[in-house]
């Protein structure tokens, strides 16, 4: 059993607990603005998804404490057009409050980052505010995958499909993704290659936006993704280990 298929059996056991514990009746919508996540995407001259997160299962404790607030500050002053947010607990450290301090403190468009395996998830999405929601192909059946897929829309909100591999491309395709995450971590062993993005999007739908995931971590490897086609960037590690993630991130676009 690799990581990913541990994390889905754990998330699958939590969501039985949460159902039974939370009730969206009476909860006040918070107000969002799906279009901006799209637009999020699609600024020029590369979109940039900047993540909330306290670990992760490849790096480990990537800061020991993090003011949310400041570093979202930061991230908005210095370039990023989407803030992601962890919602996992076990394996990210993160949770619900980690959202929604994110929420009371930017503008911008969030991502709900999570571990998506049942429609509960996406209608907490909608409910606290989040504009898109992370679907991973690889963590779905193809029928469970495509029902997940139109509830987002459904609740209003912008789903990034992740992809590992040219079938699971064709897949995202099929099933009418037009945003689509190449995800450049192999998740048996955690390595990453920029290379994944370079293969995979050479079959990309042509009417799909392009966001380059995981083992960014230069200016050049910025300029690289942009001249191959990609739409945006989502960069968690890369920031977070630095000193100063708002500057780091200004680092990283300091080529375009």
């Amino acid at each position: 059993m690799n990581i990913l298929e541990k994390i889905i059996l754990d998330k699958k056991e939590e969501i039985k607990i949460l159902k039974r514990e939370f009730n969206f009746s009476g909860l006040k919508l918070k107000n969002k603005k799906p279009s901006l996540f799209l637009e999020g995407l699609n600024k020029k001259p590369i979109g940039f998804i900047a993540e909330i997160k306290r670990k992760s299962p490849s790096a480990g404790i990537l800061r020991n404490s993090i003011n949310i607030s400041e570093v979202v500050s930061k991230y908005e002053t210095n370039g990023a057009s989407i803030i992601s947010c962890l919602i996992d607990k076990k394996y990210f450290g993160a949770n619900q409050n980690d959202f929604n301090e994110v929420f009371e403190n930017t503008s911008l468009p969030i991502l709900y980052k999570e571990f998506v395996v049942d429609e509960w998830q996406i209608q907490h999405a909608n409910h606290i505010g989040a504009s898109g929601i992370l679907i991973i192909v690889s963590a779905l059946e193809k029928s469970e995958l495509k029902e997940l897929f139109h509830c987002a829309l459904e609740n209003n909100l912008t789903p990034l499909v992740e992809v590992h591999s040219n079938d699971e491309m064709d897949i995202a395709a099929d099933i009418g993704a037009k945003c689509i995450g190449i995800n450049n971590r192999n998740l048996k062993n955690f390595t990453t290659s920029l290379n994944v993005t370079e293969d995979l999007i050479k079959n990309r739908p042509s009417d799909s936006l392009i966001v380059s995931e995981s083992g960014i971590r230069s200016p050049d490897d910025v300029l690289s993704l942009r001249n191959l086609g990609v739409n945006a960037l989502l960069v968690g590690e890369q920031l977070l280990k630095a000193e100063d993630p708002g500057e780091e991130l200004k680092y990283l676009l300091s080529k375009l």
